[in-house]
């Protein structure tokens, strides 16, 4: 089929392959305040086996990505931190080859912040209707509370039965603090508190209690941002089926420049929620090889995300090599106090979005939005198993790897004369932990994260019949 005769048969479709309603002619360029599609079965909450597969399957590769991370963060921490006194030489050749874009740690919570702005609100971009804005609102605290609350509760247990005692022991030999047990509680106020402050922290600071408390120290900042940004996004989702195309490019792309320079997590979710309703509203609308002018020369589309990312990476590898300027772009947004720029930010314990890391997360998801076949290739049902998996791995690894891994770590070097930072200790627990972390992982996903879900999703109904 020649090209002419592909774009005269899309003018005459009604729906695309994903059955969202086609904008024929100058409703492009329109406002959009009719639903994409029909299909109600969303509108109080979507199942598993109803999310889009190829952004499950990225967020399976980013499960993957963020268990090696903690593993490395635990038992091998030269490998992700360059500041870690007497490590092996070998841990500094992997975190300058393969760290940057594997395990980084920043690089995988950055590209979660922006599939939480992609996927959020996904039901609202293509039903717009009040019911799919007030149902987001509504389940999210108990989507995060419940899994949340039990991770912190085991976490408490183990403590109090001694479940951390080798521990210290790890830690030390590793010259590792993050692998250090953590302290109980002073009392159930101060767990309650620490619960509320995952939620309602004015900032994502690393070093709250909860989020040293819960394994390994100082990674689960990401909630705060989760549950927040749901709420931030929401005000501006509920305005983009009233505003015609220009506008929304205009208004998105100031809003995402000005969060970029006050150093907002709302710079990385709104990115995504321009994403998410191109891909509901405008993607089918595209020529099968979208081309874009600058100047008098015709560009493929592609290029741009391409180009970001490509940059992104250069920057990755630059600071994994010169570890020490490595945060030194975090200067580069304004300090809302002084109104200049955010020298604070160096001192500050908060988890700070980066520029580098933006860069590499929206090229990639911009390559992936405009490729069948990698959304196809993502789509890939072991990389979907594995995106169920990612909130469970996060609040559940860290605390088997420092609990029950610290016993095995002093097993193999107490018992069986294993060096204690030798790649023969490290190949070791790799392969006892990270076999063993995905499968306690499946386990809290079935037993408590797929309880929240369907609990949040149950009270949502019950409070409107």
């Amino acid at each position: 089929m020649s090209a002419h005769e592909r774009r005269e048969s899309v003018a005459y479709q009604v729906h695309d392959e994903r059955r969202y309603r086609l904008l024929q002619g100058k409703e492009v360029y329109a406002v959009t305040p009719l639903a994409f599609t029909e299909d109600v079965s969303n509108d109080e909450g979507r199942t598993r086996g109803r999310r889009v597969p190829h952004l499950e399957g990225l967020r399976g590769i980013l499960a993957v990505q963020t268990l090696l991370w903690i593993f490395f963060r635990v038992f091998c921490p030269g490998v992700v931190d360059a500041t870690i006194e007497g490590a092996p030489r070998w841990t500094m050749i992997v975190r300058k080859v393969l760290s940057p874009l594997l395990f980084d740690g920043s690089l995988q919570a950055a590209a979660y912040m922006l599939l939480v702005g992609r996927v959020a609100l996904l039901t609202y971009l293509e039903r717009r209707e009040a019911i799919d804005l007030a149902g987001p609102c509504f389940r999210r605290p108990f989507r995060l509370l419940i899994p949340t609350a039990i991770a912190l509760a085991i976490t408490s247990g183990l403590v109090a039965g001694k479940g951390f005692a080798y521990s210290q022991y790890m830690a030390d030999h590793l010259n590792n603090p993050a692998a250090s047990p953590p302290p109980i509680w002073g009392s159930t106020v101060e767990y309650f508190n620490s619960l509320a402050s995952l939620f309602f922290s004015p900032a994502p600071y690393t070093n709250s209690r909860a989020v040293t408390f819960l394994q390994p120290a100082g990674i689960s900042w990401y909630i705060v941002i989760a549950f927040q940004q749901l709420y931030v996004l929401i005000i501006f989702a509920w305005t983009l089926p009233y505003t015609v195309l220009r506008y929304k490019i205009i208004g998105l792309t100031a809003l995402i420049l000005l969060s970029a320079w006050v150093g907002r997590w709302s710079w990385y979710t709104v990115t995504g929620l321009a994403m998410a309703e191109f891909s509901v509203v405008y993607r089918q609308t595209l020529h099968p090889k979208p081309r874009v002018t600058v100047g008098s020369r015709r560009i493929p589309l592609y290029l741009f995300p391409l180009a970001m990312f490509l940059v992104g990476v250069m920057f990755k590898y630059l600071w994994a090599g010169l570890p020490q300027y490595a945060d030194r772009e975090l200067v580069a947004h304004a300090n809302v106090n002084t109104a200049k720029l955010d020298w604070d930010a160096l001192q500050e314990h908060k988890a700070v979005p980066r520029y580098d890391d933006y860069l590499v997360c929206v090229g990639l998801l911009g390559l992936v939005e405009l490729s069948h076949s990698a959304r196809r290739v993502l789509s890939w049902r072991p990389l979907t198993y594995l995106g169920r998996l990612g909130f469970s791995i996060a609040l559940t690894s860290g605390l088997i790897m420092v609990s029950l891994g610290s016993v095995v770590y002093y097993c193999l070097v107490e018992s069986l004369g294993f060096q204690a930072q030798s790649s023969s200790t490290t190949a070791v627990l790799f392969f006892i932990f990270v076999p063993l972390c995905l499968v306690c992982a499946d386990i809290y996903s079935r037993l408590v994260d797929d309880v929240s879900l369907w609990a949040s999703r149950f009270l949502f109904h019950f409070f409107r019949t």
